[in-house]
């Protein structure tokens, strides 16, 4: 699962990169997967006309080729709609306020957890980062079964720990 790239600011550089960083995991057929808020959240307003544009939109392209674009339907649905309730409900800290897409994203990564004994989340978002932190203390998720990573650098992730 892709987590948010641009945290609702204009990091085009760094969302390019992370375009050219992640494409071939989907020409691999790695099992790449992203929400559509996520989706919609990086192509952004200023998609058309931002630096970075054609890594973008060739990393768009090759997620919608290889049917990357995550939407739950039947029992699924009822899970996620379940397990996203209770998220958000338990994991709402005033102090610490994410966005609906991450809440999106770490249900999902939940949700696919059950169908596939393990997904991970890829994000350098760090309230997310903490959300998922207090949700595997609160053993609402499996850190082993749900994992997270951060991009370090190009082409280096980091898987992260609970703390």
């Amino acid at each position: 699962m892709i987590g948010s790239l641009n945290h609702g600011r204009h990091e085009t550089e760094h969302e390019a990169e992370s375009s050219r960083a992640l494409l071939p995991y989907l020409s691999y057929g790695g099992g790449l997967y992203v929400r559509p808020g996520v989706l919609r959240e990086y192509m952004g307003t200023q998609f058309l006309t931002s630096p970075g544009f054609e890594s973008r939109f060739n990393f768009i392209a090759a997620l919608c080729e290889a049917g990357s674009i995550l939407q739950f339907t039947g029992p699924d649905k009822i899970a996620y709609d379940y397990h996203y309730e209770l998220m958000r409900r338990l994991l709402t800290i005033p102090s610490l306020p994410i966005s609906q897409i991450d809440y999106d994203v770490l249900v999902s990564a939940s949700v696919l957890n059950r169908e596939n004994g393990g997904s991970s989340i890829l994000s350098k978002d760090f309230p997310f980062l903490k959300i998922w932190n207090i949700a595997c203390k609160s053993r609402l998720i499996d850190p082993r079964k749900v994992r997270f990573f951060t991009r370090e650098d190009f082409d280096d992730f980091r898987e992260c720990e609970v703390r």
